[in-house]
This record gives C-alpha cells, structure tokens and sequence, in this order.
C-alpha cells in the first residue's frame, strides 16, 4: 500500500459494513480506534503494510467493534443526530487550529473537562458528550485562544494605522461574514477565522481597520487596503476557498 495521509476504506464482514479511515504512520503494529459519540473508526498502520492485512486485521475484531459502535448508539441515539454539527471538525476526525490540520480525539473524562494540544493532535476529554454539551465545549475553547489570537492579531496590524486607537474586539459566530466594522470603533470577528492561518486573520482585520477611514467598498477603500495588503486578493480568494472547502456554516 502507498504512503498516504488518509485513505476510506469500505468493506463488508458477514453482512456488516465496515467503513474506517486509514492513516499510516512510523509505527510497528495496526492500531484500532473507535470515537464516541459517533462510533467513528479510525486505523493506523505501520507505512507500506498491505491493504488486504489491515482488512484481515480489522475483520479479526469486529466481534469487539459491533458491541461497543452498539453502546455508544444506545447511548447518544442515531448518529444521524449529529450530521452537521462542530464544522468545521471532520466529523469529529480532525480540526484545523491557525490553519494546521490536528487529529482529533475525544473522551469520556472523570471527572473533569479538559483539552490539550500535543504534537499533532487535540485530546478532548469531557464527562459528557451529549452533542450540545461536547459543542459548547470546543466552542468555548475555541473563543478563548481566539481572543488571545485575534487580539495580538489586532495590536500588530494597528502598526498600519498610527492615527487610530485601539478599536475595542468582539468575538461571533458568524454565518457568513468573515467581520464587520461599526461608526462605535468597534471590530467584530468570526470565531472560525481561528481555524485560518494568521496572514488570513491580518487579512479580515486589516480588511475591517480600512473602513475606519472608508464605510463602504469603493475606490479610495481599495486603494487604502492595496497600499498595506498589495496581495489581498489573494488572501481573500485563499480564505473563501478554506472557508469552502472545510463546509462552514
């Protein structure tokens, strides 16, 4: 098998679909993984290990799959439940951080809550993981290394501007806007620009300090931005095709 990031597999044991995402690494043995709450399975083979031995692998435990993928059903209820929930986390596979894509791996915890980030990968460890619950959760860790983020963010792009001061900062949950700026002096920014690079979030900042000066988008606005950012264009079409292609809502 070729060296590869991540690869589908879908197969069938005995009139039971099997459906896992295959990931090989520098290690010596296949590794399974199922998450709750959707009963996700994720494989990890040593690299260069043949399709058709991880599959013998994989069919050798799913007597030990089908029970526990069976509790956790019991459990949280349909996994249909959750479809469309915590984008932009890949059903709960991975999730990108300032435009770094980390594995996601999610636990039951007692008995307290706690997310770390370690090498590549974010460890979620809740007492609960009801989908409300486990969604405020990473919201709320989210917006609290967004506000640490977006106001440094903030300070060093204000070097742009030395007649302005400090606007005050506002987190959302946008739907569509990346930000937005009010006559009050105030900038608004959407939570999910936490999961774009720091020249995307200079880009949407820089984007909304530009209308301290010009409300609207015409030509002097342009101009304005141009003369700090002469590749925003660029930027702009890079973080609406990221914004596209991890399905934001």
């Amino acid at each position: 098998m070729s060296k590869t990031k991540m690869e589908l597999i879908e197969f069938e044991v005995n009139g039971y679909d099997i459906s896992f995402y295959l990931k090989e690494e520098n290690r010596k043995s296949i590794r399974i993984k199922i998450f709750p709450p959707f009963g996700e399975i994720s494989v990890k083979c040593p690299f260069q290990t043949d399709i058709d031995d991880v599959k013998k692998f994989v069919e050798k435990n799913t007597e030990k799959i089908k029970p526990y993928r069976e509790k956790l059903r019991l459990k949280f209820g349909s996994f249909d439940k959750f479809e469309g929930m915590l984008n932009p986390v890949n059903h709960l596979r991975d999730i990108y951080i300032l435009g770094k894509k980390y594995d996601l791996n999610i636990r039951d915890s007692i008995p307290k809550d706690e997310i770390l980030i370690k090498d590549d990968e974010i460890s979620i460890f809740l007492k609960n993981l009801e989908p409300n619950y486990l969604q405020k959760k990473i919201d709320d860790w989210l917006k609290t290394n967004a506000k640490t983020v977006f106001q440094n963010r903030l300070n060093a792009c204000l070097q742009f501007f030395p007649k302005l001061n400090l606007p005050e900062l506002e987190i959302k949950k946008l739907k569509s806007r990346y930000g937005s700026y009010s006559s009050s002096h105030k900038i608004t920014l959407n939570l999910k620009l936490i999961h774009t690079s720091t020249d995307q979030i200079d880009f949407v900042i820089i984007h909304e300090l530009c209308h301290a000066y010009h409300m609207n988008h015409g030509r002097e606005f342009k101009g304005l931005l141009t003369s700090i950012l002469p590749n925003w264009k660029q930027l702009k079409s890079e973080l609406d095709l990221f914004f596209k292609r991890n399905i934001f809502h």
